[in-house]
């Protein structure tokens, strides 16, 4: 038995495996997909998948089948794969598409890969670096989209399947490396304990990249499900149960000796007028239109929420009732401003100050009661409930004529 033995991985066989693994998973993106059509990104990795399955395939079948199938074919929709995942990462964290992100790469690819297979159709090396940097590029784009472009905060799995990602990106480089500083292979699919670990690092890593992109479904529909609990579909404000449990918090601030906050309750003047002469469409289109106002209207640690029907109820933190009603008329003043025929409507508004060793609710009434008053001064105004109220300020109201 000789005292030395070279291990060489068959890559034929690792082709193979690739191409069953990319067929899995395009088969569970697919499923996905059908199942959840409205999660960008989705469409673009299930073509993604399905094209390094087809390249993996053509690989494998080198001098089995034409060599242009093989060859350029196989290493073109390869990389037309990895141009699909990192399209299908921008999508998915709202990064603007660029134009060609997929078609570009995918013709710079055929382009070389014809040329080098009619001048020079031994020249594996060079067919090999390219390959390697063309998806090393794009697996470094897909972790740029992932942790830099996107607007929204990267999550533990965005970070994960970003670092996944960039260690795609260095196994090609160090393939890169190794194949210009070693002898020149004379078959792609010749014996080789270097390129056989590159492409199991790789299958190793796409693996692990499948289980990335289904967590971030996962997490995608997570935030959807728990965002669809605590938030109205309709206005997307908080709802009453998220509203009041934001509330409580506040109320437990100024048990500890914070400054009081001023509660707003909103009601839409006419509301039923409007849908009875309009049809609920146009009252839905209400709602939402005062909904997007209200949140233009609101400073940046302000609580609103859909309170039910056509009421939105407001919590001003740290707020005195003078500063209140002054966030108060800038609210009745937009909605009396972008009131329509048919499309919007004026807004009633009762204030009432949440002090220490109040209870939200008893607040909350204080401040109804106000709105009534509000209603029956002829609409389109702001009352302060009294017992809030310093006597210069009871029964202020802010019309318009």
């Amino acid at each position: 038995m000789p005292a030395t033995a070279t291990f060489a991985l068959d890559l034929r066989t690792l082709h193979l495996v690739i191409l069953i693994v990319a067929m899995v998973s395009a088969g569970a993106l697919s499923l996905t997909w059908r199942r959840h059509p409205a999660i960008p990104g989705v469409p673009d990795w299930t073509y993604g998948m399905a094209l390094m399955a087809l390249g993996g395939l053509g690989l494998s079948l080198r001098d089995l089948i034409w060599d242009p199938l093989s060859v350029v074919g196989a290493n073109v929709v390869l990389v037309a794969g990895h141009a699909y995942l990192w399209q299908g990462i921008s999508r998915f964290r709202g990064v603007p598409v660029l134009p060609g992100q997929v078609l570009v790469p995918t013709l710079i690819t055929f382009v070389f890969q014809l040329t080098a297979l009619i001048l020079a159709p031994n020249w594996v090396l060079g067919r090999i670096v390219f390959i390697s940097a063309m998806i090393g590029s794009l697996e470094a784009l897909g972790a740029y989209a992932l942790l830099c472009q996107a607007s929204q905060t990267a999550t533990i799995i965005n970070r994960t399947l970003a670092a996944l990602l960039l260690a795609d990106a260095l196994n090609n480089l160090t393939r890169i490396a190794i194949t210009l500083l070693t002898p020149a292979p004379n078959h792609y699919l010749g014996p080789s304990i270097f390129q056989g670990a590159f492409i199991l690092i790789a299958l190793i890593l796409g693996i692990a990249k499948v289980l990335g992109i289904l967590t971030l479904i996962s997490d995608r529909l997570q935030e959807e499900l728990n965002r669809a609990a605590t938030h109205d579909f309709l206005t997307q404000l908080p709802n009453r149960r998220a509203f009041s449990h934001q509330a409580q918090q506040e109320v437990s601030r100024i048990a500890r000796g914070g400054a009081p906050a001023t509660v707003l309750l909103l009601d839409l003047d006419h509301f039923k007028d409007l849908n009875d002469a309009y049809g609920h469409n146009a009252g839905d289109a209400a709602l939402q239109a005062f909904g997007q106002l209200l949140s233009t209207c609101l400073r940046q640690h302000d609580q609103g929420c859909r309170y039910g029907g056509e009421e939105f109820c407001v919590l001003l933190p740290e707020t005195p009732l003078a500063e209140g009603l002054a966030v108060a008329e800038r609210i009745r003043a937009a909605a009396a401003a972008a009131a329509r025929p048919g499309c919007g409507t004026t807004v009633s508004i009762g204030v009432a100050l949440l002090g220490a060793g109040q209870r939200l609710e008893e607040v909350i009434n204080q401040a109804d009661q106000a709105l009534y008053v509000a209603k029956r001064s002829g609409r389109n105004c702001i009352e302060v409930a009294p017992c809030a109220a310093p006597p210069t300020l009871t029964r202020t109201q802010h019309s318009l004529s």
